[in-house]
């Protein structure tokens, strides 16, 4: 009697302790398909793309899961391959559909009241970018606006080609440009149109020398200047480029100043102000700016030149 009454006990403890166990090894050592299905999650979750559906995913498992059952135990070791491989489809028409909701939804927000002009500008968005993922990502701003506005078909199909164009352009001269730094590297002298050469960093020191008048405008007071705003910004100046290289001199009265910087190509970029702070001064040339900004130096106001005044720089 008392052995049997001890036997039940036994067989449910050694019950339990295997179903925790198969839990255990499931939750410690997921699938192929598991790790498979988060990697697809991941990319897809990244930007601003709307986050998949909790069905989606499982759908994604599923038929990873059916893939690796097909292929057999004889193939094990060409598995991670075959599902790198097999999951790329998946990936890019989840991150598709997923770019989609996340568009739909701000054409959703930008036309409330007008559920025409909402169904005109889903249908031009996705007829006039199709399957084309990475450059719908260019599409945003005011381009909801433009598309919410379109009163006809023809019209929303206009903006949405304007801006895929846009986009194209850009990425385009983008290509361009980094092209030339490499096909002009380490050569002298300018082009017919008094244009640099060699141009590396010459965008690195520009977005420098643009923030060291941005902290100079911040930190203008009784029409002066601070003598300390390099200790003020040293360390956060540029992420590529060091602090060593930029040069700033202040005038003895406070009320001026210009700051330059010798690029790796031996052109010389400066930006400086006289007065209060309205306009900055920028000057390019092959030699360091010696005074403060003048147009009868080489200085010029606004935006920086992309070609040399030989003539004024010779003065």
């Amino acid at each position: 009697m008392t052995h049997r009454h001890h036997d039940v006990p036994v067989r449910r403890e050694h019950t339990f302790r295997r179903e925790v166990g198969q839990r255990t090894s499931r939750s410690l050592y997921p699938t192929d398909a598991d790790l498979i299905a988060r990697l697809a999650a991941d990319v897809i979750n990244t930007g601003d793309a709307v986050p998949p559906r909790p069905g989606q995913k499982k759908l994604l498992a599923a038929v990873i899961d059916a893939f690796v059952e097909g292929l057999g135990k004889d193939n094990v070791s060409s598995l991670p391959v075959w599902l790198t491989l097999a999951s790329l489809p998946f990936v890019f028409v989840f991150s598709l559909i997923a770019n989609y909701q996340g568009q739909f939804l701000r054409i959703d927000a930008h036309t409330r009241d007008d559920p025409k002009a909402r169904r005109r500008a889903k249908l031009a968005l996705l007829t006039g970018y199709g399957l084309h993922n990475h450059e719908m990502a260019a599409f945003r701003g005011m381009a909801y606006t433009d598309l919410a506005s379109a009163k006809t078909w023809r019209e929303a199909r206009k903006v949405v080609a304007y801006r895929r164009a846009e986009a194209r352009v850009a990425e385009a001269t983008k290509d361009l440009a980094a092209g030339r730094l490499v096909r002009y590297e380490g050569i002298a002298g300018t082009d017919w149109e008094g244009r640099p050469y060699d141009e590396r960093e010459f965008e690195e020191t520009k977005t420098a020398l643009e923030f060291l008048a941005s902290v100079h405008r911040a930190r203008y007071e009784n029409g002066r200047y601070r003598r300390d705003l390099m200790k003020i910004v040293k360390g956060i100046v540029s992420r590529t480029l060091p602090d060593e290289g930029f040069v700033m001199t202040i005038a003895k009265d406070r009320r001026s100043w210009f700051a330059w910087r010798r690029t790796i190509g031996g052109w010389y970029l400066g930006v400086g102000a006289i007065g209060a702070p309205t306009e900055d001064w920028v000057y390019l040339g092959e030699h360091a700016p010696q005074s403060f900004p003048s147009a009868r130096t080489g200085w010029h106001e606004g935006e920086f030149p992309s070609t040399i005044d030989s003539d004024r720089e010779l003065d």
